[in-house]
């Protein structure tokens, strides 16, 4: 959640940390996925470039149960979620 106070940023590098323990330097947006959930909901996901700051993956368990590190390879043979399977294809494929 953003408060009134924190911008955009600040919010995903705090999201970051949360549920990672990772500490990142948020540097540009990567690409943006837009989708209609329903007849009443767009919604989108944008995915950021980060800088690695400092901090070993903890993954906060009510959130998250596994990760990956994968090379862009290895990312083509990968079952991906809709969002990811399109940056792949449009950005990191080409």
């Amino acid at each position: 959640m953003i408060s009134n106070q924190m911008n955009g940023i600040k919010a995903l590098e705090r999201e970051v940390l949360e549920e990672t323990t990772l500490k990142v330097k948020v540097i540009k947006p990567l690409y943006v996925y837009s989708f209609m959930s329903s007849s009443e909901r767009h919604q989108f996901q944008i995915i950021f470039e980060c800088e690695y700051l400092d901090g070993e993956v903890k993954l906060n368990s009510e959130e998250h149960d596994e990760y990956l590190w994968v090379s862009t390879d290895e990312m083509g043979d990968l079952n991906k979620i809709a969002f990811l399977d399109s940056f792949y294809n449009e950005v990191l494929k080409n």
